[in-house]
C-alpha cells in the first residue's frame, strides 16, 4: 500500500483535495452567492456538487490502491478532475468579481487545476497490463 501512495504522491494529492474540497462545499450550502437570483445558485450549493468532488477524489486514491492501474480509468479521472478544478475556479474567480471584495480562493483552485494539467502531461499514456477497466 505505501509503495503505491510513494510511487503516484501526485494522484494522492489530487484525491486528498478533492475530498477536501468536496467536504467544504457540502458543509457550506450558502457558500456561493453570485448572480443573485439564478438558476445555478441551487446548482453549486447543493450537497451533490460537494458529493462529486468527494467521490472523484475517492477514486483517486482507490485508484493508486489499485495493482492493475488502467492508463484508461487514470485518464478519465484526470479530466474529470481537471473539469472539476477548472470550472470552480472559473465560477469562484467570476463569483469574486461579482461581488467585489468578497473572498473566494480561485488562485489556489487555478493552481489545482494547472497542478492535475501538469500531472497529466508526466503520466504514462501506455497501457502495461491488464487493468480492470478497460
Amino acid at each position: 500500500m505505501w509503495k503505491s501512495v510513494k510511487d503516484n504522491p501526485m494522484h494522492v494529492a489530487i484525491g486528498i483535495a478533492l475530498i477536501g474540497i468536496g467536504i467544504f462545499l457540502v458543509g457550506h450550502d450558502q457558500y456561493f452567492r453570485w448572480p443573485p437570483h439564478s438558476w445555478l445558485l441551487p446548482v453549486v450549493n447543493d450537497n451533490w456538487t460537494g458529493a462529486t468532488f468527494i467521490a472523484t477524489g475517492v477514486f483517486f486514491l482507490l485508484w493508486v490502491l489499485d495493482k492493475g492501474r488502467s492508463v484508461r480509468w487514470n485518464r478519465a479521472l484526470v479530466m474529470v478532475a481537471t473539469f472539476l478544478f477548472g470550472a470552480l475556479s472559473v465560477y469562484q474567480f467570476l463569483h469574486w468579481i461579482g461581488l467585489g471584495t468578497d473572498s473566494m480562493p480561485w488562485i489556489s483552485n487555478a493552481l489545482n487545476t494547472a497542478f492535475v494539467i501538469y500531472m497529466a502531461r508526466k503520466s504514462d499514456t501506455e497501457d502495461h497490463g491488464g487493468g480492470r477497466f478497460e
